[in-house]
């Protein structure tokens, strides 16, 4: 691809100050790796439009990381990884699956439309972003850049019956080769997620405690671990100078002044402008039903049905502190609040 060639892309290393009115703002930014003569580290007391350029730079970078790691590897593909295995090892009437599904619906499908329109050659990302399908999956594909699991509090009620005994969970082979595959290599074949408990080398479900953490953090990825991260594109790269996915020229290796038309030079053309705006404002648009109301009910069983309603309940009561505390925020943070966050990766 052409623009693979003529686009540059920085390294850069920040530091940010967490001010006395709670504001994080950058008060360092050195744009590669290495220190060097040709690599001086930019600060606020430089002229504006110079230091205006490096935060530009600075976050050209940190969109690449967004769209290749946090967003696309992190919930699309990861989450990809675990529908497949759920599909393989999990019986449709298994408790697992009847959690899972309401949280994988649509994945499949909005990942191949993505792969096909966003992610190929010559697609979206290609051609409105410096960092190209290319460096996507070589940052995606680097050793040095492992998901680990994380639960969040929210979903503390998603608990197994409390009759259920370790000797159920061990004898019951749907669950333990899903574990084994989930924890096995993507060079054997599995998915690679760090963080499944092991025995003899492979994965191992003993606990309900240790299936819990695993479940929660596979709804949490689907629903809250997504919004956070697909939601808040178009406020932040629907004005391209804020935070571009695609800057023209070379990157800086001097503080020499900066003009507004120099800026103005860094940005994109009106078509691809156009292309970044209308792409993010898509993928920025909540067309599901909000978490706890699910598109397809699949659980049924009198035991469980109390505590679906009790954590339905528990997302009224976090919307309402949440709106709270928006309404004294400037600007508010509204992607978390759950009436915005949906069940599952379906855009």
């Amino acid at each position: 691809n052409f623009f693979l060639y003529i686009l540059k892309i920085c390294a850069p290393i920040a530091l940010f100050l967490l001010n006395n009115k709670g504001h994080l703002i950058p008060i360092a930014i050195q744009l590669q790796q290495q220190k060097g003569p040709d690599n001086p580290v930019f600060t606020p007391t430089d002229p504006p439009g110079t230091w205006t350029r490096a935060k530009m730079w600075y976050n050209n970078a940190d969109a690449a990381i967004h769209q290749s790691l946090t967003h696309l590897a992190f919930t699309h593909l990861l989450m990809e990884g675990i529908v497949i295995a759920t599909q393989r090892n999990i019986s449709l009437s298994h408790p697992v699956f009847k959690l899972l599904a309401p949280h994988t619906l649509y994945l499949l499908a909005i990942n191949a439309r993505g792969l096909m329109l966003l992610i190929s050659e010559g697609g979206w990302v290609d051609t409105t972003m410096n960092i190209g399908i290319v460096g996507m999956f070589e940052l995606i594909s680097r050793g040095d850049i492992d998901y680990f699991f994380s639960f969040c509090s929210v979903f503390s009620h998603f608990n197994s019956n409390p009759e259920e005994t370790p000797e159920k969970l061990t004898g019951d082979w749907e669950i333990q080769n899903w574990a084994e595959e989930l924890a096995r290599s993507k060079e054997e074949g599995g998915i690679g997620i760090k963080g499944i408990p092991m025995e003899d080398g492979k994965g191992c479900i003993n606990t309900v405690k240790d299936l819990v953490l695993i479940l929660t953090s596979i709804v949490f990825t689907c629903s809250v671990g997504h919004a956070s991260s697909n939601f808040p594109q178009y406020d932040e790269y629907g004005f391209p100078a804020n935070y571009p996915a695609y800057l023209k020229g070379p990157v800086p290796t001097d503080k020499s002044p900066c003009t507004e038309e120099d800026i103005l030079k860094l940005l994109p053309d009106k078509r691809t402008t156009l292309d970044i705006m209308t792409v993010t404002k898509i993928l920025s648009s909540k067309g599901t039903n909000s978490l706890g109301d699910f598109e397809i009910q699949y659980i049924f069983d009198p035991k469980a049905i109390p505590i679906v309603n009790k954590f339905r309940s528990d997302l009224k009561h976090i919307g309402v502190i949440i709106r709270e505390r928006n309404s004294t925020r400037n600007p508010p943070y509204t992607y978390l609040d759950p009436i915005y966050i949906p069940n599952s990766i379906s855009i």
